[in-house]
This record gives C-alpha cells, structure tokens and sequence, in this order.
C-alpha cells in the first residue's frame, strides 16, 4: 500500500477522539534500494492517469535503476510513522491511543513511530499531573 493510503488508515484510526494527528510517513532502510522511477512510469502515467503516478503503474514496469530489474513489491523499506498530539496528554491517555494502531504495524510496515513537536508546544504530562496548570504555565 502507498505512503498516501496508510497515512490515511491511521488518519481515520486517529480521527473521532482527535488527540492525535498524523503528519507524515517516512520511509528508510531500503532494501536493496529505493525504487527508481524512469521514462516508462512517467510516460505512461502521462498518457493513461493525467499524469499522476500510482503503485499500480509503479507496479506496471521494473525499477528504473540501471542493471536493475526488480518489481515494484520487490523493493522493501521500513516506514515511520510521525504524529503530533493536538493537546497536552496524560501519559495514560496518548497510551489508550496509542494501543489503537497497534494491530496495523506490521500490516503497513510501521517499523517505528515519532512524535513531532507542534508550535503549540503541547507536553506528555505524567499521569496524575493537572492539565489546568500545565496549560499556564
């Protein structure tokens, strides 16, 4: 699955509590490398989708690396996963989140997850700790 349609899964686990927003997928450690796209995907995706490429005209023509003749699936890479809390949060709290996306790590090849800091400066408070206080201080 792309990058675009996981970082959407995720959206929508995240969505209806709102505590937690996706900002973006990395992917990394490439095996054997990164996925080389060349003349035929872009042509093509020119000619057949508006121009747009997706995984499956990725998927259509090999790598586009010289000497490489590799699929599309063939090429491997870890992903991780960025999100921002969009409030100060309860260690307990961001853990109850957290245990949502669990099932669909592996699924997605979520190898590890980051928090972002956001402008707004939003904390992990411990547990127990005043969510009144920690907003003005």
């Amino acid at each position: 699955m792309n990058v675009q349609k996981t970082k959407e899964v995720f959206a929508n686990i995240f969505k209806e509590a709102n505590l937690i927003t996706i900002i973006g997928i990395i992917e990394e450690n490439h095996s054997p490398h990164q996925f080389h796209i060349d003349e035929q995907h872009k042509n093509y995706a020119k000619d057949t989708n508006d121009g747009e490429l997706d995984e499956d005209i990725l998927e259509m023509f090999p790598c586009g690396l010289a000497g490489c003749k590799l699929s599309y699936p063939e090429h491997k890479a870890e992903r991780k996963l960025m999100l921002q809390i969009n409030k100060d949060l309860t260690e307990e709290l961001a853990q109850k989140e957290l245990v949502k996306i669990q099932p669909h790590l592996n699924k997605y090849n979520v190898a590890r997850v980051a928090f972002v800091e956001g402008e707004e400066g939003y904390k992990f408070l411990k547990n127990g700790e005043d969510t009144q206080k920690a907003n003005h201080s």
